[in-house]
C-alpha cells in the first residue's frame, strides 16, 4: 500500500511537470511556472542518467565479454599454431599480421563501473541539455509564420537540427570518455 502511494505520488508529480523545459504553457490547461520548468530540467536529467548508467552496465559488459572471449579464442589458436602446422598458424594470425594482434591484446578491457557511471554523466547532463535545446529550437522553428505555411521547412529544420545535435553529442561522449580514462 505505501509502495502504491509513493507511485502514485511521483506520477502526479511528474503529470504537473512539463515534459521539456521549453514546452509551451496553454492558459486555462497546463501554464509552468519558471520553477516547474526548472524542475523538469534536473528530473528529466536524473531520468537519462538512470537510463545511461543502466545502457553502460549492460553495453559495457557485452562489450568486455566480447574482448575478452576474443582473446581467449585468439590465444587458443596460436597455442594450436606452435602446436600444428603452418595453415593453422595463418589462420590464426588472419590478414592482419601478428603485430596487430599483439597490439590488441596490450589495449585494456574498459573498466565496467567507471564507464556506466561516464555514461550517466554524459546523458543525465550533456543529453538532457541537448534535448531542451533541440526541443526548444523545434519549438521556434514551428512557430514561424514560414514553418507554418510552408510545413516542410519545419521538417527540415528538425532534421537538420537532430543532425547536428547527434554529431555534437558523439563528440561530446568521445571526449567525456577520454578525459574519465574509459576510452
Amino acid at each position: 500500500k505505501g509502495l502504491g502511494r509513493a507511485a502514485n505520488a511521483l506520477l502526479r508529480f511528474q503529470k504537473s511537470l512539463p515534459s521539456a523545459v521549453f514546452e509551451k504553457s496553454i492558459k486555462g490547461v497546463r501554464v509552468y511556472t519558471p520553477k516547474q520548468r526548472a524542475i523538469a530540467f534536473l528530473y528529466k536529467g536524473f531520468e537519462y542518467a538512470a537510463v545511461g548508467f543502466a545502457c553502460g552496465l549492460v553495453g559495457q559488459s557485452m562489450a568486455n565479454t566480447a574482448m575478452i572471449a576474443k582473446r581467449a579464442y585468439s590465444k587458443s589458436k596460436r597455442a594450436e599454431a606452435a602446436r600444428g602446422s603452418q595453415e593453422a598458424s595463418m589462420a590464426a594470425l588472419g590478414d592482419g599480421g601478428s603485430d596487430l594482434q599483439e597490439v590488441m591484446e596490450e589495449v585494456p578491457v574498459p573498466p565496467l563501473f567507471r564507464t556506466a557511471l561516464v555514461w550517466a554523466l554524459f546523458m543525465g547532463v550533456s543529453s538532457n541539455t541537448r534535448y531542451q535545446v533541440v526541443f526548444g529550437l523545434e519549438r521556434l522553428v514551428e512557430g514561424t509564420v514560414l514553418a507554418q505555411k510552408v510545413p516542410m521547412i519545419a521538417n527540415v529544420a528538425t532534421v537538420a537540427i537532430r543532425f547536428a545535435n547527434n554529431i555534437y553529442g558523439g563528440e561530446q561522449f568521445i571526449d567525456m570518455a577520454r578525459w574519465a580514462g574509459v576510452q
